[in-house]
């Protein structure tokens, strides 16, 4: 199964994400949010979400690595918005995929149920455990038939957000502004960094020893290990290495000047900043360009077909809605777990 970032709407729910929804009942911070009975969060339609199962859903959203300690309310509330939103999705997707005769797969629900019954120990302890939440067994089964008909819409939409190399090349030919490269080099750097309130024998001081490492460095002392030995830049651990970077893109203009006048191989003087004392030292340059089709074409197929795949997801979701209203009940929600 394809399987992509919750953090996009170009997803499939994973199986483990469905298990989860549950699972995380098994941890105790869930035990403050259990109900025995559950309100109406929001309605599709006739369709009713209730309490119980938002908050499962809510719990899913907390890093798994958190769920023993306490979520801070407005992270919760930031959870529930998200959660609220997805199962509000999930729903109207179900509805279509039932309308495009997509089926239910028996076999995927019953071995869902049949994970979570094992890991409770009994078919009637995982039902109370349900019940203790708020969550019928059968609102429950419904829930896993309808992130299992929307996994199968999507598959289908995603299927046909697909671009063609034509398309992609097409694509590339009227936008190649947008693939203009500028000027870039790769740079090594050393910092030595001087407070913003400092004096001025402080600064005479650091210059002092930016200077004596400039000088090391011209002895023939590796550039790399004095980066690494007395930068105050995380870079230091990649000896200094900046990677590529654009023309413009530095913190100061005299920095940018610097950079962009070095050869390959060759190392500034010392540079003064605001941030204190900079040594430079060029690498390979990089002219001024267009990126190539090759180069561009996988971010681009990506970006494109997410492209897709999410306007024609809206387009069903925004048709729906005015087949199948929302609402969404504020009282509820702050009565739910909150």
């Amino acid at each position: 199964m394809m399987k992509i970032k919750r953090d996009s709407s170009f997803y499939l729910y994973s199986f483990f994400h469905v298990l989860m929804l549950l699972f995380c009942s098994f941890f105790p911070l869930m035990s403050s949010h259990a109900s025995n009975g559950s309100a109406v969060v929001a309605k599709v339609g006739d369709h009713e979400i209730s309490s119980g199962w938002l908050n499962r859903v809510v719990e899913s959203y907390v890093p798994q690595g958190g769920m023993h300690i306490t979520v801070d309310p407005e992270r919760r509330r930031t959870y529930r918005d998200q959660a609220l939103k997805e199962v509000i999705e999930v729903d109207l997707m179900a509805i279509e995929a039932r309308k495009r005769g997509i089926a239910v797969v028996k076999e995927q629900v019953d071995l869902v149920m049949k994970i979570n019954i094992e890991r409770h120990g009994s078919k009637e302890e995982f039902e109370k455990n349900l019940v203790g939440m708020g969550i019928t067994p059968q609102s429950f089964i419904s829930w896993v038939e309808k992130y299992q008909l929307v996994n199968a819409l999507n598959g289908i939409l995603i299927s046909e957000s697909v671009y063609s190399e034509d398309e992609l090349k097409d694509h590339y030919v009227k936008n190649r502004e947008r693939f203009r490269r500028p000027e870039a080099r790769r740079l090594y750097h050393i910092l030595l960094t001087v407070p913003p309130n400092a004096s001025e024998p402080q600064w005479e001081s650091r210059k002092e020893e930016a200077e004596s490492i400039l000088s090391r460095i011209k002895a023939g002392e590796d550039f790399g290990l004095m980066a690494y030995q007395y930068s105050d830049d995380d870079y230091r651990y990649k000896s200094g290495d900046l990677g590529f970077v654009h023309k413009g893109r530095l913190a100061t203009k005299e920095l940018d000047k610097a950079a962009f006048s070095l050869n390959d191989g060759e190392v500034s003087g010392v540079v003064r900043t605001i941030y204190g004392f900079h040594i430079l030292k060029g690498g390979e340059k990089r002219d001024e360009g267009y990126v190539s089709f090759e180069e561009a074409k996988d971010r681009m197929k990506k970006e494109l077909e997410e492209k897709r795949f999410n306007d024609k997801r809206d387009s069903i979701l925004e048709k729906l809605k005015k087949e199948y209203p929302v609402q969404i009940f504020e009282s509820a929600r702050e009565n739910a777990g909150d």
